[in-house]
């Protein structure tokens, strides 16, 4: 892995992490089904396709996953951030894509999110909800996890619109 990889890495981890900070300040699942979903999704799809490589949204995701306890998150984080980078890069591998077109980003996107927040709300209903509320808890967590992949099909269509200027400007020809 060449530094300019690493560095892109590291920065979108924290631009990542710093979105997901936000949050916060909307209701509880708002920010999740709209930020998340929209602007994490176009990081993590950017960062692919600038990069070209398979394992890029698994280490952004790895990394943002590791650093969400330091928002108050709970370590379930680091295992649903790990799966979303994980399915997205999958999904490339398997296409044989990078982030190339609305199709491959689109199911990507969708894929990744849904596979996080089903992931991460499984866990934590599984770990820290009384198991009588477990049918309610987890049919509004799936719901509300299909919103977001639905949702984050804008973030794809962000990718490959703004990824070729952006790639641009950076100097990365791809």
């Amino acid at each position: 892995m060449k530094a300019r990889e690493v560095a892109l890495i590291g920065c979108f981890s924290a631009l990542a992490w710093v979105l997901a900070s936000f949050n916060r300040f909307l209701p509880k699942g708002v920010g999740h089904v709209t930020l998340d979903a929209v602007f994490i999704t176009f990081l993590l799809l950017l960062a692919v396709q600038l990069s070209g490589k398979v394992g890029v949204a698994t280490a952004i995701g790895l990394i943002t996953g590791l650093l969400m306890p330091l928002l108050g998150a709970k370590p379930i984080a680091v295992v649903s951030w790990l799966t979303r980078g994980l399915v997205i890069d999958l999904v490339f591998l398997v296409l044989h894509h990078r982030a190339c077109c609305l199709k491959c980003c689109s199911l990507a996107a969708a894929l990744g999110f849904f596979a996080q927040t089903s992931i991460g709300n499984f866990l934590n209903v599984l770990l820290f909800v009384n198991p009588r509320a477990w049918m309610f808890v987890l049919s509004f967590a799936f719901t509300v996890a299909f919103i977001g992949a639905a949702t984050s099909i804008i973030g794809a269509y962000l990718t490959v619109k703004l990824a070729p200027r952006i790639g641009q400007a950076m100097g990365v020809v791809k």
